[in-house]
């Protein structure tokens, strides 16, 4: 704590009365109710926390500065570590973080509800590491294991117990989402937590510094800074902090705000980034080297980053971009780690193994809250046990100039008096007064600088007050004195500004419109007002001009590091160098090409301006998955000469056009010109199969799971069995692109072969019949007629084909015994006046003549009687043995 700073004290009998108080309480809540909180219902929201303390928790109000209610019961042991997490169901979680154990606390009736016993083995005095960190979601509360790398969720006790959720890789950050748990590996792979379950896995694609919650949403901060949003449908990177590198350590979730927030522990440099705007805000913090800086938290437009080497808190200002030249002194033991979180409004900066708390209200007014005595804290602001400073009355130093301060003398005889003490603020006239009013002689001198006091305030007295002295003794009263305006003109504004800060004194930076002419103006104070040398009173307002703007120098031409180094050093800008063409021809590799903004635009300290390189290497991307065209582009984009090769097909396999592997391999880096090969899926089906001599239903089932279209076409055609296919448009063995119509031929009507029978005896009498079915009496000779279709099939075009026949006799039936003709006539027939049996079906045949069949005629000769019988034949012939006349039956196929 700084020289001079007391936390309030309070008179000895209340402090006593109220230990009284908190201890007679705890027994009474230990014999009534078991463990539990006082009758004191502390409301969640009123500027109040719960704080570890030594093996208990305590609920402290910070309006107050003092505990109104503790838990009797020992919840930890030796130096073991307590943490408090507020659950959205009303309860208090408090962790065990060395054993695991988790007790559960009413947050409306203030009683314990139950206990989670831990899972790891405990260690006396702690294990000093944070391998257990709880987080409370919208809904439910975790513990996240980092040395087992999981994420449990707390359930109630009586419940099942949740199963651990394993991550991908060691954990290094913990963040809240709404109702999820975000976990981030040092991958960068980013796992969602859901009612205890891993919902998805969110892959950033860098190595990550760890994850944090702004404008209530994750983010993971890869450790070249750039911040990514992981509860969307993909990463989306919204901007870069400013700060990067392995030492990185961001915001905590338990004091989360709209921005993002990270600092180097190396570096003491704090990036802020608003996700809405974009806006980036960078303060380097005045660390020693000894720094050990964690987690900062946000309140308004202040962080608050610990310092475990103090213990102290830095306050940084992220409106005007500044941060404390000291930071605020946290109660505790030097090195230790201590708890910071936001809680009713309040910052709480608190040691479990304190009796003092650290509170920052939302002004960024410091003060300090009393969690009470118990043998298990010390109060490490005490005077009387040598926590604390020195006795404020005592000069911490004696001051430069003045006159020579009294030493010890044997005590004059005569009266005494007492020296009076002065409360800070007392203005040195005013002591004067009271100390001639006592008969003794005061001596104001100016004493130099004391922080929390003004010009004019008194700094102590010589002797100091409360020590008598005899009448008519000098009493020197050192008092804060004018300042000295120093001079800080061609100083860095920032560095001017610290100058006066470290006075006392305020800068206010105006900036001067007009473009700096050369980059050594840019930032340097060009005129002060008062000027260097006048007197100012201690918090006066000294007025800093500088330039800020100046025309962008180019480039162009130069190698990219050297162009960043020149902007960066030089210009005070922010370059991001990018890689952009593959230098082919007499371009040189990493040679500049085009900047943004232009050469000659007005730019502003701290502007960024983007330097487009030509590259000689290039990294091989990541293409499975990925449109070959696209991928191939993105390839040529890159430097490389793309090939394209067709691999397996997609039917079955994968998408058509998708890349399923890659030479060389990604993220491997090759010279711009080098070949990369991408074999992806074909559009090109398998091979087309042979479809002849199946079902046509079958055919076009199994042309289907080819992953073609299938086209069957109905058709008249010879040698066909009904719904058989008997070809094909598309060869066997051949392919097509998938999706393609594979024509496959049937006819749903199968064909029949057609003979003419003679009959046995030799008369010239032929009957139509299909091939074999000769009725009895006939085949002493048979010819083919060709194919045709079963009688009665309704085939497109039919020519139906009739029979009729005579066996009466006599020479009745034309002048024979027995006749028989084929005709397309369907009507009774009669000849000579004898009637024929008929009509029956006998064939059917194909109007026309498609090619490959013939027309088959009926013929016939002779008048019917007996010196001229009728003789029927049938023939492809229409004139066959002297036909006098003939009838068209239809067409076969030949």
């Amino acid at each position: 704590m700084p020289k001079g700073l007391r936390l309030p004290k309070r008179p000895a009998g209340q402090a006593i009365s109220s230990v009284l108080v908190v201890v007679l309480l705890a027994g009474a809540l230990t014999v009534a109710a078991g463990a539990g909180f006082g009758v004191t219902q502390p409301l969640l929201g009123d500027g109040s926390a719960f704080l570890a303390k030594g093996h208990t928790v305590a609920h402290v109000n910070g309006e107050t500065g003092l505990s109104d209610a503790e838990l009797a019961q020992q919840l930890a042991t030796g130096t073991e570590r307590l943490q408090t997490v507020r659950l959205p169901d009303g309860r208090v979680a408090i962790v065990n973080k060395d054993t695991g154990t988790v007790t559960f606390l009413d947050a409306a009736t203030m009683t314990v509800t139950g206990t989670k016993p831990g899972t790891k083995p405990g260690k006396p005095g702690g294990s000093g590491k944070d391998d257990i960190v709880p987080v409370a979601t919208e809904k439910d509360g975790y513990l996240v294991d980092l040395k087992d790398n999981t994420v449990t969720k707390i359930v109630t006790p009586g419940q099942p117990p949740s199963q651990p959720v394993s991550a991908p890789g060691p954990i290094v950050g913990v963040a809240p989402g709404g109702d999820s748990a975000w976990v981030v590996t040092a991958t960068g792979d980013a796992v969602e937590v859901v009612d205890g379950r891993a919902v998805r896995t969110v892959r950033v694609g860098a190595p990550a510094a760890g994850i944090t919650q702004a404008d209530g949403h994750p983010v993971v901060v890869a450790t070249d800074g750039t911040a990514y949003a992981v509860d969307g449908a993909q990463p989306r990177a919204i901007g870069n902090l400013g700060v990067s590198g392995g030492n990185l350590v961001l915001g905590s979730w338990r004091g989360a705000g709209r921005l993002v927030v990270a600092v180097d522990r190396r570096t003491g440099r704090l990036g802020a980034l608003d996700p809405r705007t974009g806006q980036v805000t960078t303060v380097t913090i005045r660390v020693g080297r000894s720094a050990r800086l964690d987690a900062p938290v946000l309140l308004g437009t202040w962080a608050y980053v610990p310092d475990y080497a103090g213990p102290s808190l830095w306050r940084v200002n992220l409106a005007t971009g500044t941060a404390d030249r000291k930071p605020f002194e946290v109660p505790g033991r030097k090195g230790v780690p201590f708890s910071l979180e936001v809680s009713g409004g309040k910052v709480w900066a608190n040691d479990q193994y304190d009796r003092r708390a650290l509170v920052v209200d939302a002004d960024g007014t410091q003060h300090y809250v009393d969690k009470g005595a118990s043998p298990d804290v010390t109060d490490s602001q005490d005077e009387t046990n040598g926590g604390g400073p020195t006795n404020p009355a005592t000069p911490p130093d004696r001051p430069e100039g003045g006159e020579p301060q009294p030493g010890p003398t044997t005590p004059a005889p005569g009266p005494r008096v007492t020296v009076p003490t002065f409360p800070a603020g007392t203005p040195y006239q005013s002591a004067c007064e009271q100390i001639t009013a006592l008969g003794l002689l005061c001596r104001p001198a100016p004493g130099g600088d004391r922080d929390g006091l003004d010009t004019g305030d008194v700094i102590f007295t010589d002797p100091p007050g409360g020590r008598q002295v005899p009448v008519d003794s000098r009493v020197v009263v050192r008092y804060v004195g004018p300042l000295r305006n120093p001079n800080v003109v061609g100083l860095p504004i920032k560095r001017a500004c610290d100058t006066l800060d470290d006075r006392g004194l305020r800068c206010r930076r105006v900036t001067d419109p007009t473009p700096a002419d050369t980059p050594q103006q840019l930032g340097v104070v060009s005129s002060q007002d008062p000027q260097a040398g006048e007197d100012i009173d201690k918090g006066g307002t000294v007025r800093l001009t500088y330039r800020d703007t100046i025309a962008a120098p180019s480039v162009q031409g130069s190698m990219h590091k050297a162009a960043c180094d020149q902007l960066e050093k030089t210009y005070k800008m922010v370059c991001t160098a990018v890689e952009g063409d593959p230098a082919t021809g007499g371009n040189q590799p990493g040679a500049v090409y085009a900047q943004d903004p232009a050469p000659g635009t007005v730019v502003r300290i701290g502007d960024r301006i983007t330097v487009t390189y030509y590259r000689g290497s290039s990294t091989i991307g990541r293409y499975v998955g990925r449109n070959v065209d696209e991928a191939c582009a993105d390839v040529t984009r890159r430097g490389f000469t793309c090939v394209k090769q067709e691999g397996l097909t997609a039917w079955g396999n994968g998408t058509a056009g998708a890349v399923y592997q890659q030479t060389p391999d990604a993220d491997t880096a090759h010279n711009v010109g080098s070949t990369v090969t991408l074999t992806f899926y074909s559009n090109t089906g398998p091979a087309i199969d042979s479809y002849a001599g199946r079902d046509i239903n079958a055919a076009c089932a199994a042309i289907q799971a080819a992953g073609y279209v299938c086209n069957p076409v109905n058709d008249l055609h010879r040698d066909t069995t009904a719904n058989i296919v008997y070809a094909q448009d598309q060869a066997a063995g051949s392919a097509a692109p998938i999706g393609s119509a594979v024509t496959v031929r049937y006819s749903q009507w199968s064909t029949v072969e057609y003979y003419i029978y003679q009959r046995d005896d030799g008369s010239d009498v032929w009957v139509l019949r299909p091939a074999g079915q000769n009725p009895p009496g006939y085949g002493r000779q048979a010819f083919r007629v060709g194919q045709g279709y079963a009688a009665g099939t309704a085939i497109p075009g039919a020519s139906f084909v009739n029979g009729y026949f005579c066996t009466i006799g006599g020479g009745r039936c034309g002048g024979l015994d027995v006749n028989h003709f084929a005709s397309r006539f369907n009507a009774p027939y009669s000849l000579n006046g004898t009637a024929w049996e008929g009509p029956t079906g006998l064939a059917v045949f194909m109007a026309s003549c498609p090619a490959g069949s013939v027309q088959i005629y009926r013929t016939w000769r002779g008048a019917g009687t007996a010196a001229s019988p009728r003789v029927y034949s049938i023939s492809s012939d229409p004139n066959a043995n002297g036909a006098a006349d003939r009838e068209a039956l239809g067409c076969v196929w030949a």
